[in-house]
């Protein structure tokens, strides 16, 4: 499953979050956060991706370690519920497109 999260952080009004002038990119936050965090499941996993999200990469991971990104988000102690909630939702997202009949 491609998990493209590229996408500019937005606040609560739906207006993206802005550092210093720049759009916060989520691939970013979640990189930074994932990275920082002390997970004990899968952490060559997690720091693989950490590196392709850093780098603003579309990341490829098979469904059945879509568990693994899931839990790693939900339980990380740093990342706010705005950040966690958006980065779940691209998940979400994207797991529900791929279900979708292609035509």
């Amino acid at each position: 499953m491609k998990l493209d999260f590229n996408i500019p952080v937005k606040g609560i009004s739906g207006k993206p979050l802005k550092n210093d002038g720049k759009e916060q990119i989520l691939s970013k936050v979640l990189a930074s956060h994932l990275a920082n965090g002390s997970s004990k499941i899968a952490p060559l996993k997690l720091w693989g991706w950490c590196a392709d999200l850093w780098n603003e990469k579309v990341i490829d991971i098979d469904t059945s370690d879509i568990p693994i990104l899931k839990e790693s988000i939900t339980d990380n102690e740093t990342m706010t519920v705005l950040a966690k909630g958006q980065a779940l939702e691209v998940i979400v997202k994207t797991d529900l497109d791929s279900e979708k009949p292609h035509k």
